[in-house]
């Protein structure tokens, strides 16, 4: 007696499909998740931290390279957008961003150098 055409094996087949599915959408889930964790680099840090260590980036005035730590993830975006003392230092900030910095510093203190160079 044949097996292939007993209800038996084809409730295997199809369980052993339905597994099969299951498994390789669990494979594509952990993937998924991977490629998430890769694009943080610091996915584990609570956004405190994070805004402490941007707060760190060295800001020469005319420099506007300290602003990048905004274009990494959309983690670090959020975070560095919404720390107040990261906007705070207008000195680093070009005149076409100033009303954009000082709408972010929302009331943190401000640092501004003023100079008499200017002829």
């Amino acid at each position: 007696m044949s097996t292939s055409n007993s209800p038996n094996h084809a409730s295997s087949e199809t369980t052993t499909r339905g597994l099969e599915t299951r498994l390789e959408d669990q494979q594509r889930g952990q993937q998924q998740d991977s490629e998430a964790r890769r694009g943080s680099l610091l996915p584990d840090l609570p956004p405190e931290i994070l805004a402490a260590i941007f707060l760190l980036v060295p800001r020469d005035e005319g420099d506007t390279s300290w602003i990048s730590v905004t274009h990494v993830c959309r983690l670090w975006r959020e975070v560095a957008l919404d720390c107040s003392r990261f906007w705070s230092d207008l000195n680093s900030v070009p005149p076409r961003f100033m009303e954009f910095a000082l709408a972010r510093s929302k009331g943190a203190p401000i640092t501004v150098h003023t100079s008499d160079d200017t002829p």
